[in-house]
């Protein structure tokens, strides 16, 4: 019998490349970037998988390569979100899958309030409303599977750190005086703790398991009752 082809995964915006650990378990992965400086760290950290370093708008792919394509915490950064959105398209096959999560509007003119350079500093460049997507959905002809509130915790976080006095330095949400304790112990209330970069960089953290199941509740009421992400699931 002929061997099942694996799957192809592209990672679009993958950052320091920590997703490929879990995204590339039972594919082919491929993760791009338009940082030169994300690239280079993310091959090597993880020499077994391929990164490769675009342009914004434009992808080295054949036309419906991918199965999946993940785009996680990206269009709100980029220059011309509609132009890159219609490029990954291009290049994910028919009744393929695409994972979207972008913030959430009211938090991030929540956040905006609290820290009023917080869109500056962080660099998000768009803000996505819900008839944003809604259009994007009909323009496109895509499905919506599913669509899930996501890290509610994070508000809290950043609205402390920014009570604090402290600022973001980076696009990734580095803080100026950053600290890696509170950013695991968030990590402990996250609903997908099981694929999170504290979880798959750091093993032992299987021994907190029984206290993420304690914190779990609390992350989800706080996802839900207000969100800092939306995730998104389309069928082409």
């Amino acid at each position: 019998m002929p061997l099942t082809a694996r799957k192809k995964i592209l990672d679009f915006g993958c950052g320091d490349g920590y997703r490929s650990i879990y995204l590339g378990r039972k594919a082919d992965y491929w993760g791009v970037d338009i940082s030169d400086e994300n690239i280079k760290k993310a091959r090597n950290k993880y020499r077994d998988k391929s990164f490769v370093l675009i342009a914004e708008n434009s992808l080295p792919f054949e036309n419906v390569f991918f199965d999946e394509i993940y785009l996680f915490d990206v269009l709100e950064h980029l220059n011309n979100p509609h132009a890159s959105f219609k490029e990954v398209l291009r290049c994910l096959k028919k009744n393929g899958k695409l994972i979207v999560e972008i913030p959430y509007y009211k938090s991030e003119e929540f956040l905006k309030k609290i820290h009023p350079a917080y869109l500056i500093e962080i660099g998000h460049k768009n803000i996505f409303s819900d008839e944003a997507i809604v259009r994007l959905i009909k323009e496109f002809n895509l499905i919506l599977l599913k669509k899930t509130k996501k890290r509610g915790i994070e508000n809290i976080y950043l609205a402390l750190m920014f009570f604090w006095g402290n600022r973001i330095v980076s696009e990734t949400g580095d803080f100026e005086r950053g600290s890696l304790f509170w950013r695991r112990v968030m990590g402990m209330f996250s609903e997908d703790f099981f694929s999170t970069k504290l979880f798959l960089e750091l093993r032992f953290f299987w021994f907190l398991f029984p206290l993420w199941v304690l914190t779990y509740p609390v992350g989800w009421l706080l996802s839900h009752v207000f969100p800092k992400a939306i995730r998104y699931e389309f069928r082409k």
